[in-house]
């Protein structure tokens, strides 16, 4: 693989972790505000009458299952999202078996952040981002998700250069790109 094509495996990198810390706050800021939104929603049915109430239940929790703010819905999304995540981990663990550059570059990873390690250092900010990044890439691994497996090398300096990298990457960065957007388009976000 060329000087060129790593650097640009790198920045790619970066936009990747850039990407993934968006989607963490965008996830974090839909929950809050999915929270939020219910209790005002709670409250208000506490101030109206009997038959509002009806109405008022009917709009904004029974109108056709759609309404994030409802508890039934909220479980079954995130059911349907639990078993699209297990259908896409079983995809990638299955896409990545034969590509063994991906259980090296997991090993290197391990070996380098794996809490054993640093039990005894004297840092503790440093002992939490290795430990950190040890859960990412066991997680990454399991999950089948070799973008953020990527991320994890490039925070250990864990040298990838193969030419397939790329391919993930770019995934990763398409998948993570969507699922903003599809947060961002949730009334709990925009609540927030």
């Amino acid at each position: 693989m060329s000087k060129a094509s790593l650097k640009k495996n790198k920045s790619d990198i970066l936009r990747l972790k850039i990407l993934l810390e968006d989607k963490e706050h965008c996830e974090k800021e839909l929950n809050l505000g999915t929270v939020d939104l219910n209790e005002v929603l709670i409250e208000f049915t506490k101030r109206i009458s009997t038959d509002q109430q009806k109405s008022f239940k009917k709009f904004f929790f029974d109108a056709d299952n759609s309404s994030p703010s409802s508890p039934e819905n909220n479980s079954e999304s995130t059911e349907l999202q639990i078993n699209e995540n297990e259908n896409l981990s079983k995809q990638l663990s299955h896409e990545f078996e034969n590509e063994p550059w991906v259980k090296k570059v997991y090993r290197k990873i391990i070996q380098r952040t794996h809490p054993d390690r640093y039990t005894h250092f004297p840092v503790e900010e440093i002992k939490k981002k290795f430990t950190r990044i040890y859960r990412n890439a066991v997680d990454a691994y399991k999950s089948g998700d070799v973008g953020m497996l990527l991320v994890c090398a490039y925070e250990t300096e864990v040298e990838v250069e193969e030419p397939q990298a790329s391919r993930y990457i770019t995934e990763s960065m398409n998948s993570c790109k969507s699922k903003i957007e599809e947060i961002k388009n949730l009334i709990g976000y925009q609540w927030y």
